[in-house]
């Protein structure tokens, strides 16, 4: 609500919205945060921008709202307490609201469950504090195979590959790695020489996905790329160096920008350790079947390995 300011020590109020109580339950162990997206699918904007105006008649100006605009679409992240995260949401107190909404594993970006009203909602001129319960127990709980973070005990048990070059030469980049999926990623670790880490080098990741070298193209010597993408784990320009934790601004996929590559490296002497994550939509492996994949730093490769992709 606003205060009106009438005679002097005397305050009226202004309705302006109602507000909407969202308590998302049934979140399933394990998962600290998610994320609240909520769309009004109606032409009224949600909270956050209502300015009152004028000198002698105050009055709102409650923001009408285009289908698919920003005042439509609200985001919040909130922490799980007890299997339950709870948002508030306000909305014009006379307007339609109609809300569509996405509850999503911050972790990982995945969306747990979707909701869509069928019928709009008009509240009353009443200030009012409405209660909705969303349950998410049946949702969509996906666990990556591994997390970018820092932390490589979960590679354990995958397969390490020496860095070996194609030409059977010693690599002076790569001393180990391996590579593992899972229903959505492709993820690859590298144990790389510390010491040939600058902010200029970058790494090659080429999928020979019918895997025949005589196909496809070399992609920093790495033969037969059907697919490929290019990551770079330092930061440009910085001194001392700095790597990148997360997504990846300078990132390519198949020679086109995308930036949301993930990487995580942990500099380490004589050694450092790096993670990185490839969404398999990206590079078009979706489907079943085994594939090469091999790796490259600084044009120096490692030995196309098979992966089988479930």
């Amino acid at each position: 609500m606003c205060a009106l300011n009438a005679a002097e020590g005397d305050l009226s109020f202004e309705n302006i919205a109602s507000t909407y109580k969202f308590t998302v339950s049934g979140v399933k162990d394990g998962i600290s945060k998610v994320r609240f997206t909520i769309y009004n699918q109606t032409t009224y904007g949600l909270s956050g921008s209502w300015p009152i105006s004028g000198t002698s008649d105050k009055y709102i100006d409650y923001n009408w709202a285009s289908p698919g605009s920003a005042n439509s679409t609200l985001s919040y992240v909130g922490n799980v307490v007890n299997n339950e995260a709870v948002f508030y949401v306000s909305c014009r107190y006379w307007g339609n609201f109609q809300p569509s909404i996405s509850v999503i594993n911050e972790a990982t970006g995945i969306a747990i469950k979707s909701f869509v009203a069928a019928n709009p909602i008009q509240p009353t001129s009443k200030t009012t504090v409405k209660p909705i319960t969303l349950d998410v127990s049946d949702g969509d709980y996906y666990a990556p195979a591994i997390d970018i973070d820092g932390v490589f005990n979960d590679w354990d048990g995958i397969t390490e590959y020496d860095g070996t070059r194609a030409s059977g030469s010693s690599n002076s980049r790569i001393n180990h790695w391996r590579v593992t999926s899972d229903a959505l990623n492709i993820y690859v670790y590298l144990e790389l020489n510390s010491e040939k880490i600058t902010e200029a080098r970058y790494i090659y990741v080429g999928f020979n996905t019918d895997n025949d070298t005589n196909t496809g193209t070399a992609r920093g010597s790495i033969p037969g790329c059907e697919q490929y993408a290019v990551i770079y784990p330092a930061v440009a320009g910085s001194d001392p160096l700095e790597m990148i934790q997360g997504a990846d601004p300078r990132s390519t996929v198949n020679g086109s920008s995308d930036g949301t590559l993930r990487t995580w490296c942990v500099l380490g002497t004589p050694s450092s350790q790096l993670e990185l994550c490839i969404p398999r939509s990206k590079v078009g492996l979706g489907s079943a079947g085994t594939i090469k994949v091999g790796v490259s730093y600084d044009n120096y490769d490692a030995k196309e390995q098979s992966l089988t992709l479930n």
